[in-house]
Order: structure tokens, then C-alpha cells, then sequence
């Protein structure tokens, strides 16, 4: 079952590495911070753009089904957790969960909400990654995963609406939230697109979950 779980997330990081790109530009826009009703301990940069509330509906929604909570309230500390969606067409959010508890790592697959009925919603512990899992999140992080801008306040965002398949990263870490998200399309026009295609690389080499050649 992981199996088919993985090449069908490998099928669309395939097309996103392929894809993602900057944007034309929007007006800059701003992060509110710890003044929520979420929790007052952790530190908030949720952008003021209108893709956050339109796809934090779906994300939320998912994130209910697979039973985790709202990333936006403070963790233990030393403990982190990263959360990496993908939104493609009917299959809805598929995501990767990576999570540090008391000291142990784990990464959790969640699998898109299909419109189809006939159709299995599946949420499957990953691997260890090849790196081992203080070594890929090094490289994630050093990849600026915990840094990156979003598109909408530097101009790199076209607001292609539902219809355009996105990348949308949180991150919980030393207590502060962030979020952020890219459209991917070709060619990749700033920077910082290309910065979350390298992302996407190391989560596809470090859980080896690159399409193979007799993958439909």
C-alpha cells in the first residue's frame, strides 16, 4: 500500500518540480503576529493575502479527517513539526507531516480528499528518511524552509485561484508559526520559486519517493 501511496505523491512532486514558477506581482502585503485567539505563546506570520483563508479551508478540512490539530498554538519546547501541502486538481490537499516529540522523529503521508466517493482516504507513516532525520532537516532547513517569504509580498504570486495547483508550507519551530505558499508553473521566474523547488527535491530524494519508470 505505501507503495502505490508514495508514487502517486511522487507523480504530482514529479509535475510540481517541473512546473513551479513565480508569478506576476501582487501588492505587498503584511504578518500578524501573536495577537490570536490560536495561543498567545507562539508567534504568528500567517500573510494577509486572500489565498490563506480560501485554502486553509481545504487544508484545515484535511488536517481534521487525518485528526491533527491546528498547527497554530505553541509547542513543547524542543519539540518542531513541518507541514508540506500539495493542492492538484480533484484529489484535493495530499501532505507530508514531519514532526519532532520529546526527541523522536516521525513523518506522516496524508493522502488528498478525492471527490470521487468510491474513493480511500489513506494517512501512512513514512520512512526513515535516507539522510536520517537530523540530517534531512538540516538540509531542509539550510534549503530555508523556515525563511522563505510568501509569493504574494514579493510580488512572485498570479493568484491562478483553486484551478491552479500550489504548494502551502507551516512551520512550527522555537515557537513561532509560519506559513507560505507558491504557485508552481514553468519557467520558474524569481528566486524564491526555485528555492521551493529545491525544497521539494530533498523531501522526493530523502523518502525516495521519485516516480519510477513503470509508474503509470
Amino acid at each position: 500500500m505505501r507503495h502505490g501511496l508514495i508514487v502517486n505523491f511522487a507523480a504530482n512532486l514529479a509535475v510540481a518540480v517541473s512546473l513551479l514558477a513565480s508569478c506576476g506581482s501582487t501588492r505587498p502585503v503584511n504578518s500578524v503576529s501573536a495577537n490570536s485567539s490560536y495561543s498567545q505563546e507562539v508567534h504568528l506570520e500567517i500573510p494577509k493575502d486572500s489565498w490563506e483563508p480560501i485554502f486553509f479551508r481545504e487544508i484545515d478540512k484535511r488536517a481534521k479527517k487525518a485528526k491533527l490539530p491546528s498547527l497554530r498554538s505553541a509547542l513543547p519546547d524542543e519539540d518542531l513539526e513541518a507541514r508540506f501541502w500539495h493542492e492538484a486538481g480533484s484529489l484535493g490537499m495530499d501532505g507530508i507531516i514531519i514532526r519532532r516529540r520529546s526527541g523522536a522523529w516521525s513523518g506522516t503521508y496524508i493522502h488528498g480528499i478525492s471527490r470521487d466517493p468510491k474513493f480511500k482516504q489513506y494517512d501512512e507513516q513514512m520512512p526513515q528518511p535516507r539522510s536520517g532525520w537530523d540530517l534531512a532537516w538540516k538540509r531542509l532547513v539550510e534549503a530555508e524552509l523556515l525563511t522563505l517569504p510568501d509569493a504574494s509580498q514579493i510580488g512572485c504570486f498570479i493568484g491562478g485561484g483553486m484551478d491552479m495547483p500550489v504548494f502551502v508550507f507551516e512551520t512550527n519551530v522555537n515557537k513561532t508559526y509560519r506559513t507560505y505558499m507558491y504557485e508552481y508553473r514553468e519557467p520558474a521566474a524569481c528566486e524564491e520559486a526555485k528555492q521551493v523547488a529545491r525544497l521539494v527535491d530533498i523531501l522526493t530524494d530523502e523518502f525516495n519517493l521519485h516516480r519510477s519508470a513503470s509508474s503509470p
